[in-house]
């Protein structure tokens, strides 16, 4: 375990950071902080192409592989060893960003809930 002040060094150090989730309904639904942190320090990136990590790579798409592929996330990792492919680090979203737009989407959903007498 290290401090958080710590992770980040770790994570900047890296060669290449590899997010390698499975295509499941946790991994369809959750954000990606692995990735949105790696974009932050500039670390080169392999991802399985699922749910929101999809959806932010999808201008990168050297950066992606199917999930559960892997001989694609070898290849993806030894050409990121040699090209060094970096997603921008505005993929990085603050956490107040976060919230606020998780704060949206649940009033959205409340209205409705609320329009329909549930």
């Amino acid at each position: 375990m290290l401090p958080h002040s710590e992770a980040m060094a770790v994570l900047a150090a890296l060669d290449v950071s590899v997010v390698c989730n499975r295509d499941s309904r946790f991994s369809r639904a959750c954000h990606p902080m692995k990735l949105v942190e790696s974009a932050a320090v500039g670390v080169p990136v392999v991802a399985a192409s699922v749910g929101e990590v999809a959806r932010l790579l999808a201008p990168y798409p050297e950066m992606l592989y199917p999930p559960g592929d892997s001989e694609a996330l070898v290849e993806r990792i030894a050409r990121q060893l040699e090209t060094r492919h970096r997603p921008d680090a505005s993929l990085a979203s603050r956490w107040e960003e976060v919230s606020l737009r998780l704060h949206h989407v649940l009033a959205d959903v409340a209205a409705v809930r609320l329009r329909k007498g549930e």
